[in-house]
């Protein structure tokens, strides 16, 4: 094979090569295809909170309950209190007496027992057995527990009155679920009501006043025999609050009780 030949052969291989190198580099150097976007699975939806056991005592303490009959309460149940930083702190916030709270802590020392708040459900992979139900806690009954006493009331006397004011001072108690009326001059005005008379109680407040709270000056109850009210024994020179205490207290142990509102023009 002459010089030229074997020139002509090299210079043709080259120009093959040049041609197919670049091709399967281009070939080598393509960007693999997007990976497939992963579809995000929606949020489970968060589960609202139980409510916690000290709410009902805070709601007690607001229907004007005594502290000495919450805490018997607190100490007669099998509920269990288990107050974190903030839960006293709401309680506080609440005007709630400091004996009161310091009886709901002493209810975690209880030997056994186990606290009464709603722990979350956590999923198990593999079925489990499940724990003997607790035998349930019967609602306490509020009425026959309490015990409270309201000094410096009076009583309206329907009878004849000549010379003498129509209003009779004493002392109101609720105890054993019966309404008792202690006159303090004559014991023949003494009165005794059991619960199971009372058909309603009836809070009587000025037309258009500011605040009701305030404003409302009398509480009574109707029974089937009669009609019995009662106004705070300085109603004619200073607000009354002992009225609306008794009506909140009446509905708070007895919440089907009929509880009405009356206006009037004057006291």
């Amino acid at each position: 094979m002459t010089l030229e030949k074997i020139s002509g052969a090299v210079g043709a291989f080259a120009v093959t090569a040049m041609l197919l190198v670049p091709g399967a580099a281009l070939t080598q150097e393509a960007p693999p295809p997007p990976p497939a976007e992963v579809a995000q699975a929606a949020p489970a939806p968060v589960p609202t909170p139980a409510p916690k056991p000290f709410e009902e005592i805070v709601k007690l303490w607001k229907g004007n309950l005594s502290e000495e009959f919450i805490k018997r309460k607190i100490e007669s149940e099998a509920v269990i209190y288990q107050l974190s930083a903030d839960d006293i702190v709401l309680c506080k916030a609440s005007n709630l007496p400091e004996s009161i709270i310091e009886a709901m802590m002493k209810t975690a020392q209880r030997p056994g027992a186990a606290p009464a708040v709603a722990a979350p459900v956590a999923p198990v992979a593999a079925p489990v057995a499940a724990p003997a139900p607790a035998a349930p806690v019967p609602p306490a009954d509020l009425a026959a527990q309490a015990d409270r006493s309201w000094e410096g009331l009076v009583r309206r006397n329907d009878g004849i009155v000549l010379f003498k004011s129509r209003w009779d001072d004493g002392k109101l108690s609720f105890k054993e679920e019966k309404l008792s009326w202690l006159d303090a001059k004559d014991e023949k005005k003494n009165l005794i009501l059991p619960a199971r008379s009372i058909k309603e109680q009836f809070l009587v407040c000025l037309k258009g006043a500011p605040s009701e709270k305030t404003e409302c000056f009398e509480w009574g109850v109707k029974t089937e025999n009669g009609e019995y009210r009662f106004r705070d024994v300085g109603w004619k020179r200073s607000d009354s609050v002992k009225p609306q205490e008794l009506f909140d207290f009446m509905k708070a142990i007895y919440p089907n009780l009929v509880s009405s509102r009356y206006p009037a023009d004057a006291k």
